[in-house]
């Protein structure tokens, strides 16, 4: 509700939100659109302030390096960057020890609950480096993948060849289960044995690792001989071992001795860079530390990412339009001057709605603004040379039944034409032998004024979205003040245009 004056009394005038919806709903082409706009907008709002973001980035990293650089001498600067360089190296390989312990099958394996199965091999070539050439690189990728399934592992981040371990004679394994030096007298031939050594959970995964490392030994050979080359290589004998905690113990203390020593190397490093860096070097050294480019730019592109920015800013944009569409397009019902529904007539001018009647043919395919004109009753309306005429004639005839004058004014406040004609085709349609329908405007002439006087009964007949309240008032007042009834109203839309 909001205030209001008629014929210089306050009053509420009620705004019908059912109909104001309805409203919505046959404006929808012009909500969506505004809609689509405003994520338009918001998406290359969002697209120009990404590539702004990662600009500044880059920009501000290049002057800040620059600055600090022309602080220190060029002897200085070289040897920060130089001890840059080293402090980077440190890191990613810091990195990878970090990924190599959380996936290392060799660390998680359990010294006390395991199986270790050793596979020996003869080999017997004219080529005394076949051996090495040929344990360094048994297992091929795929080969790898398959153990990984195997044993629940990721090839590419753990290292499955620690306990996959192939050993020649040059073996520094004292506890050994085979000795691998093989004797022979036959010139230009060298005989050695090649031990595989498999740490599984259980026997059954040792077994189906076996038989993998068995496929790429036969295939390995194949390309071996393939290249020319003479050699021979069987299965000697195998061994399983349960629990064996020395021999996996010792592998596991030898990678940790490795990342120990490393760690140690670190660490002096760190103390000798601080300790011997001063001033701009030691400023330039840390800013070279700290600040990385790729990684800046790589930052902010994750939080402010091209698509994600433009997505972002197209849905807050779409919101946003859609938002301001409805909210405009209800503004623009509430405080139309113009009269929207057959309610506000109820509701504010206490006159009932005759009949309602549409003047063109609704669009069939636009299922959304049919709803909308159903909300508002006028999916029931009839055409004007149908029923809902007839209707009202009975009506108007029963109501002029004991009345002198049969004559009934259908008022016509609207200025489109096509819907002056309707009315006044109406106003034909409702005249028979016992009632005389005019239509017409008393402000007009003095003629339609007269005419307006000279009945004894009167309807209003206003046209949905163009039919101005102020005429109406102007119109009711008119009649009111020269005590004339108003019976009500009849209401037309023009569904082409509505």
């Amino acid at each position: 509700m909001f205030e209001g004056r008629f014929m210089g009394r306050d009053f509420d005038e009620v705004v019908d939100v059912r109909s104001g919806l309805a409203y919505l709903l046959v404006k929808w082409k012009i909500i969506v659109l505004a809609a689509v706009i405003g994520a338009v907008i918001g998406g290359t709002y969002g697209g120009m302030k990404s590539s702004q973001s990662q600009s500044t980035a880059v920009t501000g990293y290049e002057e800040t390096i620059s600055n600090a650089r022309a602080a220190c001498s060029e002897e200085g600067a070289l040897y920060a960057e130089q001890l840059s360089a080293q402090y980077k190296a440190y890191n990613s390989a810091l990195s990878g020890w970090g990924t190599y312990l959380d996936n290392s099958v060799l660390q998680k394996t359990d010294p006390y609950d395991y199986v270790k199965k050793d596979i020996q091999y003869s080999v017997v070539t004219d080529n005394v480096n076949t051996v090495n050439a040929f344990s360094s690189s048994l297992l091929s990728q795929s080969d790898l993948e398959a153990i990984g399934a195997i044993l629940e592992a990721d090839p590419l981040t753990a290292s499955l060849e620690e306990i996959v371990a192939v050993s020649g004679n040059e073996t520094e394994d004292e506890d050994a289960n085979y000795h691998t030096d093989i004797t022979n007298n036959i010139s230009g031939v060298h005989g050695e044995v090649m031990t595989v050594s498999i740490a599984a959970p259980d026997e059954s995964k040792a077994d189906l690792v076996a038989e993998i490392v068995e496929k790429a030994v036969d295939a390995k050979a194949g390309k071996i001989q393939a290249g020319g080359v003479q050699m021979q290589i069987k299965k000697v004998d195998e061994a399983v071992t349960r629990n064996d905690s020395n021999w996996l113990l010792k592998k596991q203390l030898a990678v940790m001795d490795k990342l120990v020593n490393f760690q140690i190397d670190y660490s002096l490093f760190i103390k000798n860079t601080t300790d011997i860096l001063q001033g701009s070097q030691r400023t330039y050294y840390k800013l070279l530390i700290s600040l990385d480019p790729e990684k800046t730019v790589a930052a902010s592109s994750s939080k402010k990412s091209s698509v994600k920015s433009i997505v972002k800013y197209g849905v807050v944009g779409g919101g946003a339009g859609l938002v301001i569409a409805l909210l405009c397009a209800y503004l623009l019902f509430v405080f139309s001057n113009k009269i929207q529904s057959g309610e506000e007539l109820r509701n504010n001018y206490g006159l009932s709605v005759l009949q309602r009647f549409r003047t063109g043919e609704t669009k069939k395919w636009d299922v959304i603004r049919n709803r909308g004109l159903s909300a508002m009753g006028m999916d029931r309306a009839a055409q004007i040379s149908e029923a809902g005429a007839a209707s009202l004639g009975a009506e108007l005839e029963r109501r002029t039944a004991q009345m002198e004058k049969k004559q009934v004014y259908l008022t016509c406040d609207c200025t489109d034409e096509k819907s002056r004609g309707c009315i006044r085709s109406l106003a034909g349609i409702l005249s028979d032998g016992n009632v005389t329908v005019v239509a017409g405007d008393p402000r007009e002439s003095e003629k339609a004024y007269k005419e307006l006087l000279g009945s004894g009964l009167v309807v209003m007949a206003e046209v949905l979205n163009g039919s101005r309240k102020k005429d109406f008032n102007d119109l009711l007042e008119t009649c009111r003040r020269n005590e004339l009834p108003v019976l009500g109203c009849v209401t037309l839309l023009d569904t082409e245009h509505y």
